[in-house]
């Protein structure tokens, strides 16, 4: 059973994906979640603005809810999970994570095509189960 897609909606900060910096928004049904992966080129600030989040970040486990903020660093293993239906901001530096997103939010039968797109973005994708042992 996948997970459900996430609705994406990206706010028109930085529009250029050169930019260096892009703000967007996501809207994510409860059971939603980003596969696990490390970025290579891109940090991220997540806020939550509503709902709750889970994040395993370099074999960390945090709960993250309303008000809550955190820093996902390039080259750090991670996986987000959505635990109620949530609002978050996303600020990525530089810009271009946004695109990748937006990847993510379109359903993919096919896990080897969404791993070859997303290496295209500085992506690796890590083993389905990563994460899910820890605490």
């Amino acid at each position: 059973m996948s997970a459900p897609p996430v609705a994406l909606a990206v706010t028109p900060v930085a529009a250029d994906p050169a930019a260096a910096y892009a703000l967007f928004e996501l809207l994510a049904p409860a059971g939603a979640a980003l596969p696990p992966h490390i970025c290579a080129r891109h940090d991220a600030t997540l806020t939550v603005l509503d709902g709750e989040v889970e994040v395993v970040l370099a074999g960390e486990r945090r709960l993250l809810g309303p008000g809550s903020q955190l820093r996902l660093q390039r080259g750090r293993p991670r996986r987000v999970a959505v635990v109620a239906d949530a609002r978050l901001l996303c600020l990525s530096v530089p810009a271009g994570l946004q695109q990748l997103a937006e990847a993510l939010a379109e359903p993919s039968a096919d896990r080897d095509d969404l791993a070859a797109l997303l290496a295209d973005g500085g992506v690796t994708l890590l083993p389905a189960g990563w994460g899910a042992q820890v605490r």
